[in-house]
């Protein structure tokens, strides 16, 4: 009995003792973080619903970084009480929530009230050159209202290029134009855009503050204004909470402008205030997708 013991104890060792992977421990890393922020707020019960692409999709990968997050949560020793979507799989009233959309205010309440939980946890992450940026956000389960957001780093490492399906050995898709833009998963961008010639472009913000993003095309055979203004014969914005992305999906090949404007209590100021290097051009190409990080 007793070497039966020894046994164990020394298996339960050497396992204690291989080492993590670098995504897997930066993954521990920001549950912790995380845990801390529940804690402070007493939100002890919580759902861990999902953590997706930036185009809103699950994917292999969310679903490796949401069970990572959910096995951290549930042996942090604050005792938090977790839900994961094992739990709620077999729930035809929570799938109804689910695949009806995105996640908003109304469908955390409903979703706190069906399990009686503190918080929700979901989540996003974004590919970029050399790393995947991962957001998680904690709503308040009682009235829809962010508790928390933790943004961390993940390496992008052979282990993420498994979990996403790429091989990041060739430096990834292709190589990035700018220091602040990389290539995402081509498969992400609509099957026709052969034929259609488009493209998509996305935005990531990785600052503290909500901005707005205009992206545009220049009209060359206007003549500018006496104010200066840039004429253009397409435009779209989009406003981006922090650690969010939002994509121009669907876009015409070709050369675009961009301005990018904080917004801060309830109007809105352009970066350049605060910031150089807020205004300037992408280029959209054929059947690829880029995303831009604002910092």
């Amino acid at each position: 009995m007793k070497k039966i013991l020894t046994l164990i104890s020394l298996l339960l060792f050497a396992f204690s003792c291989y080492p993590q992977s670098a995504i897997d421990k930066a993954l521990n890393e920001v549950s912790s973080e995380l845990a801390e922020k529940l804690k402070s707020a007493n939100k002890i019960k919580i759902l861990v619903l999902y953590v997706t692409d930036i185009n809103k999709k699950e994917s292999n990968a969310g679903k490796y970084f949401a069970n990572a997050i959910y096995n951290g949560l549930m042996k942090n020793p604050a005792g938090f009480q977790v839900f994961g979507r094992d739990n709620i799989n077999d729930i035809k009233e929570v799938n109804n929530l689910i695949t009806a959309g995105y996640i908003d205010e109304d469908k955390t309440k409903e979703l706190g009230k069906i399990f009686v939980t503190d918080a929700t946890i979901f989540g996003s992450y974004t590919v970029l050159k050399d790393r995947i940026m991962l957001t998680l956000k904690a709503i308040d389960s009682d009235n829809g209202l962010l508790v928390t957001v933790c943004m961390k780093d993940l390496p992008k490492d052979d282990d993420a290029g498994a979990l996403l399906g790429i091989n990041v050995s060739s430096k990834g898709f292709n190589a990035p134009i700018n220091s602040n833009e990389s290539y995402n998963d081509p498969e992400t961008v609509n099957k026709d855009c052969g034929k259609n010639k488009t493209g998509e472009y996305c935005f990531m913000n990785s600052t503290e503050t909500r901005v707005k993003v205009i992206l545009y095309i220049e009209d060359k055979n206007a003549n500018t204004g006496s104010w200066g203004a840039t004429m253009t014969t397409w435009s779209s914005e989009a406003n981006i909470d922090p650690g969010q992305t939002e994509c121009f999906s669907d876009i015409q090949t070709t050369n675009y402008g961009y301005s990018i404007k904080v917004i801060s209590s309830g109007f809105t100021r352009t970066m350049d205030e605060v910031s150089k290097d807020r205004k300037g051009h992408v280029n959209v190409e054929q059947c690829k997708s880029k995303t831009y990080v604002i910092k």
